[in-house]
């Protein structure tokens, strides 16, 4: 087994998390400040316009993590040539892909100027079309900043990529509330962020000359260079597409159909579940690079997945458990009782949603770190679908906004055994169906805890909760023991 430096693992584990965690906690500070300068029909248009930039971003074509991949790999060879040409192919084809997303922008202008494309209430449908333009140069900076921010983390540099997050973030909060309090109007907003991101951009490229001896940009798309970087990531780009519109299309739905002061309070939840799995993803994510430099020394790193994976779903589990104990006076506090009130069906089966979906963070890492990228696509493509079809199934059978999460949170329970199962069969060839039923136990577990309202039953199921987990994931583990990977090597 390969042996993980404990100091360097802890910090590069608490700058990774922090990247996640501390950048949206500002944002979600001054959700309530925004809404009451804004309006609850004008940020839920925000919401709208920043639905479409996430879900146009699956035109990166795997951009990103082809350039970790590459960057990472190159780095114990010290080839520097060759970093140098996937940071400028990544990022010039890049920029070919924001103009791609422009036209999109334009096609879905026309359908909601036509059609009524997503949206309900056509009050503020002059200010809508001036936020999607605007979104397109917030599309540009969104591509560019992810490839260049996997660069950083390729090089290990997780606490630059949190610094330059969370700085970016708190310029871009402080200046918003103003711009809401001064003009109430997202469409400033939207040209603030843009300029804000050209800034960083420019930043970024200058940090690069400090770890590629001799980098300079320039305009690089050969057909050679881009057929090395396109051949690996078009696996990691096809998942990124599935995931990216399955797990954005109730937004859509919930627009179309509810209206957007509906889905203010909707994607509130939405996006904090978005954010909650990024931060619990970042619990292991940093290990992506180095799994990769490893594969490349023919090292064997099935044991330090599964050690990994063990104590990351554990710690996954307890703070999903803390926050169900502790999210009402905290929300309260935040938002009011009125409007979290609105809010406690969509948490609740998030919260469960989210106890199960965590199951897909490390296999994803692991799998296309190693070179499994086509098994890991399938596995995508099949949970995915699962979702897409429970998304669908549960409004059809009850026709309101939380059925959509109820349909699911069912459908990830049965993808994440059936994933869990191949992925085993496949490439770990450890254990039984019996012994999956067994890891997702827990989980089981924390969704009772859930939806269980006596504070004293809901205390029992979380000590239940954290029994299981320990029992399975700590003491003995299903694979091995799991505490060794903290030791140093």
């Amino acid at each position: 087994m390969v042996k993980l430096h404990t100091s360097k693992a802890v910090n590069h584990t608490f700058w990774n998390v922090a990247g996640v965690v501390l950048t949206p906690a500002l944002f979600f500070i001054a959700i309530p400040f925004h809404i009451n300068y804004l309006g609850e029909e004008q940020y839920g248009l925000w919401v709208f316009v920043n639905t479409i930039i996430i879900v146009l971003q699956i035109l990166n074509l795997g951009l990103p993590t082809s350039a970790y991949k590459h960057v990472a790999v190159s780095i114990p060879k010290r080839d520097y040539a060759q970093m140098q040409i996937t940071i400028n192919t990544t990022t010039s084809l890049t920029l070919v892909i924001s103009l791609i997303g422009f036209l999109g922008i334009g096609a879905l202008s026309v359908g909601i100027y036509h059609y009524h494309w997503f949206i309900h209430d056509t009050t503020y449908i002059n200010i809508l079309y001036a936020c999607l333009f605007v979104g397109g140069f917030v599309l540009t900076g969104k591509l560019l900043e992810n490839v260049m921010l996997n660069v950083f983390r390729a090089f290990e540099k997780f606490r630059t990529v949190a610094l330059i997050m969370f700085s970016f973030k708190i310029i871009s909060t402080v200046i918003s509330l103003i711009i809401a309090y001064v003009y109430h109007n997202v469409f400033y907003i939207l040209i603030a962020i843009s300029a804000l991101q050209l800034l960083e951009i420019f930043y970024c490229f200058w940090y690069f000359k400090r770890l590629v001896p001799g980098y300079s940009y320039k305009w690089m798309l050969k057909k050679h260079e881009l057929k090395h970087e396109l051949k690996y990531s078009l696996y990691t780009w096809i998942q990124s597409v599935a995931v990216a519109i399955v797990y954005q299309s109730d937004r859509f739905l919930v627009s179309y159909i509810f209206g957007f002061t509906a889905l203010t309070y909707y994607s509130i939840v939405a996006t904090l579940f978005n954010h909650i799995h990024m931060g619990l993803a970042a619990l292991s994510g940093w290990l992506f690079p180095r799994m990769a430099k490893l594969k490349t020394m023919n090292k064997d790193l099935t044991a330090t997945y599964i050690n990994i994976h063990n104590i990351s779903t554990a710690a996954s589990i307890l703070l999903l458990c803390l926050f169900v104990l502790f999210y009402r006076p905290l929300f309260t506090l935040w938002l009011g009782a009125e409007k979290l009130g609105y809010m406690i069906p969509f948490i609740k089966w998030y919260t469960a949603f989210q106890l199960f979906f965590i199951f897909t963070i490390n296999p994803y890492y692991y799998l296309n770190a190693i070179g499994y990228e086509r098994l890991s696509t399938r596995l995508v493509l099949m949970f995915t679908g699962f979702n897409l079809a429970g998304i669908l199934f549960g409004y059809f059978m009850l026709g309101t906004q939380e059925s959509f999460l109820i349909g699911l949170t069912v459908s990830t329970v049965i993808a994440m055994f059936l994933l869990l199962y191949f992925l085993n069969k496949r490439v770990l060839k450890q254990y039984s169906i019996s012994q999956i039923a067994l890891m997702l136990l827990p989980s089981f577990a924390g969704m009772a805890m859930i939806f269980t309202d006596n504070i004293v039953w809901r205390m029992v199921w979380f000590l239940l909760c954290m029994a299981l987990t320990y029992m399975v994931y700590l003491k003995n583990g299903i694979h091995n023991k799991t505490i060794s990977v903290w030791k140093k090597g």
